[in-house]
């Protein structure tokens, strides 16, 4: 995991928001909680699996798969950086409770958050695509965003989606 996870590579390119299935739409520019619309979408639980964790400066860097229970499917490659500083303390005992992930851990703190959107991209799977089930020429769709609490960004995150999981009509 590294700093640079959380950066547009410069391979990327802009996003064609109207070719996009309407769920990318939707998980793009959504300021709920993503793992809620995928369990609503595809019918099951979705979970943060494979959590990596690492500090430095009171900034932590967490990189967790979100999986679908029990299919398996990986759903989203997410990179965050958290500001402890303007976090509350208990939200490191939250990330661990949680395998919803990092909304439902600040859903659980009753933390009143804004997301804003601030870039939106699409990228080979390259180095991600064995951790993903992809090949590396396989396209992912992104966005990255903050979280502020109060006036203060708290949260930077990056997810990668691959586009061909969500290509297909939704379960029924």
């Amino acid at each position: 995991m590294r700093q640079e996870d959380l950066l547009r590579p410069p391979h990327a390119v802009d996003v064609d928001f109207d070719a996009l299935p309407p769920i990318l739409r939707v998980l793009l520019t959504t300021d709920g909680i993503v793992t809620d619309v995928l369990a609503a979408w595809f019918l099951e639980d979705v979970e943060a699996a494979d959590a990596v964790m690492s500090e430095n400066a009171g900034v932590v860097l967490r990189r967790v798969l979100l999986v679908g229970r029990p299919s398996g499917r990986r759903f989203v490659h997410a990179v965050s950086e958290l500001r402890m500083d303007v976090l509350p303390p208990e939200m490191r005992s939250a990330l661990a409770a949680s395998p919803r992930g990092i909304g439902q851990a600040l859903r659980t703190l009753g933390l009143a958050t804004h997301r804003s959107v601030e870039d939106r991209w699409s990228e080979t799977a390259a180095e991600r695509a064995g951790e993903l089930g992809l090949r590396p020429r396989d396209t992912l769709v992104a966005r990255r965003y903050v979280v502020s609490a109060g006036d203060r960004p708290a949260l930077r995150i990056v997810e990668r989606f691959p586009l061909s999981l969500f290509a297909a009509e939704p379960p029924q």
